[in-house]
């Protein structure tokens, strides 16, 4: 993708991770389930922080953007998918806000 996110995350070798991968992470802490999607709870958030920092407060950017095929978002504006780090929960923002990048490794 050429969004600024995956840019940052070329640079270092690296790429954003997919909406997929973002939340089997959320699935490793304390959570809760609705409509097969994981929230973080208090302690998951708390538990997340410890194990990656403070930044894990953070909004984090997926590779994943918005498809009208998602039958549970009905946007029609430019949206990707990333880890709202201080509510615990993946969800989707217009693609243009300025929130962090958190790169893994692989192509």
């Amino acid at each position: 993708s050429g969004s600024l996110a995956a840019q940052a995350c070329d640079k270092v070798g690296g790429r954003l991770p997919t909406r997929a991968e973002i939340e089997g992470l959320i699935r490793n802490f304390n959570k809760t389930e609705a409509r097969n999607r994981p929230t973080l709870t208090a302690t998951g958030r708390a538990d997340m922080q410890a194990q990656f920092g403070d930044d894990m407060k953070n909004w984090f950017w997926s590779s994943s953007v918005y498809s009208n095929d998602d039958p549970d978002f009905d946007f029609d504006f430019d949206f990707a998918f990333g880890l709202g780090g201080y509510s615990g929960h993946v969800g989707q923002y217009y693609r243009y806000h300025h929130y962090s990048v958190r790169c893994v490794s692989g192509r």
